[in-house]
């Protein structure tokens, strides 16, 4: 499960959370992602070739667009890959995969 964490609705300090379970009733904290001075919003979870992914929006220094976080093993994710060929004010939310392929809701301002 992810899920963001922050003093404020909007706040440059958000944190993302990754917790897991094995029996679902006692949950582990296996993974915080931040980037100074961005508000990371709306995590997501989808699992691709093998690799589970964080999909996130960031909003922060002037600009927002989707981030993914990569993980062979769940519990230690790669550096923030930027998503790039979406169309401006648009992000990625809910992806799922489909025929091998990675399919995602789009969603943002106008």
């Amino acid at each position: 499960m992810v899920f963001r964490a922050a003093t404020s609705h909007i706040s440059t300090d958000a944190t993302l959370k990754v917790i897991a379970s094995a029996d679902h009733e006692s949950w582990t904290t296996v993974a915080d992602m931040t980037i100074p001075g961005s508000d990371l919003r709306n995590p997501t979870i989808a699992m691709f070739n093998g690799t589970l992914l964080v999909i996130c929006e960031e909003e922060g220094k002037g600009q927002f667009g989707t981030l993914v976080f990569p993980s062979t093993d769940g519990t230690t994710f790669g550096a923030p890959l930027p998503v790039s060929g979406l169309p401006a004010s648009r992000w990625l939310w809910h992806a799922q995969p489909y025929g091998g392929r990675l399919y995602a809701t789009g969603y943002g301002n106008s």
